[in-house]
């Protein structure tokens, strides 16, 4: 008699850092598909589903700053220094 053995439930969370930024979820690998992959294998697609989630629920971009992008950052990196010196002193 075979044993009928269902599927490998993977938790996976999220996290964005601030409070209630925590994202879980539960995805299924075929436990045939399962029981036939390399420990390497495994980690892979745990990772694979880890970062389906996150693109699900945060996004990311890039880009190139032309020099007005360049000088808004500086001024405001500057003013923050500014903010936290400032409260440091008092």
């Amino acid at each position: 008699m075979t044993e009928n053995r269902g599927p490998v439930v993977v938790r996976v969370n999220s996290e964005c850092g601030h409070a209630g930024g925590t994202h879980t979820d539960y995805d299924e690998i075929d436990r045939k598909r399962w029981d036939t992959m390399t420990p390497a294998e495994r980690v892979k697609e745990c990772d694979q589903i880890a970062a389906d989630l996150a693109s699900q629920h945060f996004g990311y971009g890039w880009s190139i700053p032309d020099e007005t992008d360049m000088k808004m950052t500086e001024e405001n990196i500057d003013a923050a220094e500014q903010a936290s010196h400032g409260a440091a002193n008092e």
